[in-house]
């Protein structure tokens, strides 16, 4: 059985969009022989997660060299481009032990808080909240939420109309419930938003019938590694997602592309324009204070709804990730190792970034994180004795 942490950051957890799937067709590996997407290891590079997530998914190259390069950056080891789809691993390391004694590389779940993870997911906790608070595991309560929603509005089935409104009340729950609740650009916009729709065109079945694809409930449990007991209590067994058997991913020609990820991302602001605020709780429940998007984008953008435009999504993504990679690097990297990714970041991020699409004159960026003192869950830690599971 594969025992990394299950990502608390990606599409299954529905905090980061994709590392998640890349955990669920590595695991494949290990109990059908005829599947094989990701090394056993645990520990991806590019080459891994572009052929991997095309073979098993149908998730276009455009989308996986971004998704792969910023997590590089963010979570794992930009001279070699590895990094681990659970929690810490010391394979990542191109410098070695040296590696060790500069920083923690801290894989996309666990301390990866915030990076390439955030709060308020599918089905995982929220790293800082008081109680249900791994982002590593999956809680029956966040699924249960789910299911009914769906039945509720399609006697069922999923849609992306139910992932946009349950991310919607994940949203108020993490505001309600938990004083630390924080959601950057990045990880609480992009990728939570990128994550609930990832559920949905990644995980639906197709057939001819259903050539744009259909998510039933067992389906998704079975995603998810959830089932039902006699008395139709959900039970989660974690470790144990798998791609169900009889499914079918997206057609060769139909494939699911950056470009389509900021399309929906931006129609999600659009429907809940709250859930597009940057900013977080202060120390206590009910306290969300927002950020001024003019001030962080240097005007760019100046409120919420100028988000629903998909092209200002996307360059708006570029300039957070660019403002935030120095300092997520400086906790890290030092010395001579940190001017030598520094300056990757011309060579390997930007090129990834420009995928994002064409942003001319786009300003400078403000890192949320280096003026957030008031928000107690904007300060990240690389590692700690927490138990990553719980």
């Amino acid at each position: 059985m594969f025992d990394k942490a299950l990502v608390a950051a990606v599409l299954l957890n529905g905090a980061a969009a994709f590392p998640h799937i890349a955990e669920l067709v590595a695991k494949q590996k290990l109990e059908e022989p005829n599947h094989g997407y990701l090394p056993r290891s645990g520990v991806v590079d590019a080459d891994d997660i572009n052929t991997g997530l095309w073979e098993a998914f149908g998730l276009d190259k455009t989308a996986t060299i971004f998704l792969q390069t910023a997590t590089s950056f963010f979570n794992g080891d930009p001279l070699s481009g590895r990094w681990s789809i659970g929690y810490h691993s010391d394979k990542t390391q191109s410098l070695g032990p040296l590696g060790d004694l500069l920083g923690n590389e801290t894989g996309i779940c666990a301390y990866g808080h915030l990076r390439s993870e955030g709060d308020a997911s599918i089905t995982r906790g929220d790293w800082l909240a008081p109680d249900m608070n791994s982002n590593c595991a999956s809680y029956p309560q966040f699924m249960q939420e789910l299911l009914d929603l769906a039945k509720a509005r399609t006697g069922g089935n999923i849609t992306p109309q139910v992932m946009a409104e349950h991310q919607y009340n994940r949203k108020q729950h993490s505001v309600a419930t938990n004083p630390n609740y924080f959601s950057p650009p990045y990880a609480g916009i992009a990728f939570t938003f990128g994550a609930h729709m990832f559920a949905f065109e990644l995980l639906a079945n197709h057939s001819a019938e259903e050539p744009r694809g259909f998510l039933t409930p067992q389906v998704f449990m079975e995603f998810f590694s959830y089932t039902q007991d006699d008395a139709g209590n959900l039970q989660y067994t974690y470790g144990h997602e798998r791609i169900p058997d009889n499914w079918y991913r997206r057609a060769n020609d139909d494939p699911w592309t950056l470009t389509d990820i900021v399309i929906s991302t931006a129609q999600q602001c659009a429907s809940y324009p709250d859930n597009c605020k940057v900013g977080g709780n202060t120390g206590e429940v009910n306290s969300f204070d927002g950020f001024d998007l003019g001030d962080i984008s240097g005007g760019f953008i100046n409120a919420a709804e100028d988000l629903q435009d998909p092209q200002r999504m996307g360059c708006f993504i570029a300039q957070a990730i660019r403002a935030d990679t120095p300092s997520f690097l400086d906790n890290v990297f030092s010395g001579a190792a940190l001017t030598q990714v520094l300056g990757l970041v011309g060579t390997k991020l930007e090129p990834a970034l420009a995928l994002l699409g064409d942003c001319p004159n786009l300003p400078a960026g403000k890192s949320v994180f280096g003026m957030s003192s008031k928000y107690p869950g904007a300060q990240m830690q690389g590692s700690g004795s927490r138990n990553p599971y719980k």
